[in-house]
């Protein structure tokens, strides 16, 4: 059958678009972390979406015996900027470090990482996990992951490293004028060079800290995004019902939760064009698919054809919308026909 010019051309634009819409954030990713610059903590000015979500865990935290939230925001490297409250111990030289995501959502819950410092320079950083791993650590920071949502719960397991450490060493106190340095020093201060070191980050001297990925790095960092995706809903649904297995691989935990951070990040951007970037979608996959078949069928089985369409994917648009998925669009596929997407 003879395929008219006109149509060849479309179909192959058509394949551009869609093949571009797949692969174009992965390449964002990739650029991003070409030229993420990393910075220590530092005091900002926390908006009160921000001071809302953490209150709760601040307010947990500080009943728990640690006091002097200092507000701080930090770049985690991989992920994009997130704010937050440190609190301290001096008793201990531990520090809670709670955070939230740089755009603030109401369905976040804040992450706690525990971050305790010794008088040899070793550092114990007891973390959920959520937005925080996926680079290595120097040598002398103890990591303990783990894989829940509740501060008591991080705080458990962070005290019983703690004490096996403490018979080897002891704890450096961390005063309320100096615990944002001392963590800054101790641990990012080790973090970034050691990176530089491994090969992975390159310093580029001005403005000084100025930092940014290899390709090589970016390019690794981004497919373990992608291989992080495929276990991300199964692993995010087990560790909000608290019911990882034992034998859950451990590993691969902080890049799959990282994922859901960085998403969840991307996604507070995305949703104030939501609307509008739904309904260009919609409109421009609907004109892709009518001059596909332009050349074929008359107007009026084009239309024919639409309305079975949106009859059939209206049912799918229905039970999406039924078991709980938002943003929900309708996609019209040149040559093929029509689907119906969503958002969990």
């Amino acid at each position: 059958m003879f395929i008219p010019a006109t149509v060849r051309w479309f179909f192959l634009a058509a394949f551009f678009i869609y093949a571009a819409a797949m692969i174009l954030p992965t390449l964002i990713h990739i650029w991003s972390l070409r030229l993420r610059a990393p910075a220590l903590m530092r005091q900002p000015t926390l908006s009160p979406a921000h001071q809302q979500i953490l209150a709760p865990t601040v307010r947990a935290l500080a009943e728990a015996g640690f006091g002097w939230p200092i507000p701080v925001q930090l770049n985690n490297i991989t992920i994009d900027y997130s704010f937050g409250y440190l609190l301290n111990r001096p008793e201990s030289g531990t520090a809670a470090l709670v955070t939230a995501p740089a755009i603030p959502t109401a369905d976040v819950t804040a992450n706690v990482s525990f971050i305790s410092l010794f008088a040899d320079g070793s550092v114990l950083h007891t973390i959920q996990g959520l937005g925080i791993g996926a680079v290595a650590t120097p040598a002398d920071v103890h990591t303990e992951f783990v894989a829940t949502r509740s501060p008591a719960a991080t705080w458990a397991a962070h005290e019983a490293n703690l004490e096996r450490l403490l018979s080897r060493t002891a704890p450096s106190t961390c005063q309320p004028d100096n615990c944002l340095e001392a963590i800054n020093e101790r641990y990012y201060g080790r973090l970034l060079p050691n990176l530089v070191a491994q090969g992975a980050l390159v310093a580029e001297g001005e403005p000084a800290g100025h930092y940014h990925f290899q390709w090589r790095e970016a390019l690794r960092q981004s497919w373990r995004i992608l291989r992080g995706r495929r276990r991300l809903r199964q692993t995010v649904r087990l560790v909000r019902e608290e019911a990882l297995p034992t034998n859950f691989d451990f590993d691969d935990l902080p890049i799959a939760l990282e994922v859901e951070a960085y998403e969840l990040n991307q996604s507070g951007q995305k949703r104030r064009a939501s609307l509008w970037g739904r309904l260009a979608l919609i409109f421009g996959s609907l004109a892709l698919f009518y001059l596909s078949f332009s050349q074929l069928f008359h107007v009026r089985q084009i239309l024919f054809l639409l309305l079975v369409l949106v009859i059939h994917e209206g049912g799918h648009l229905l039970g999406l919308k039924l078991r709980g998925y938002q943003n929900l669009s309708l996609i019209f596929v040149p040559f093929l026909g029509a689907l119906a997407a969503g958002q969990k």
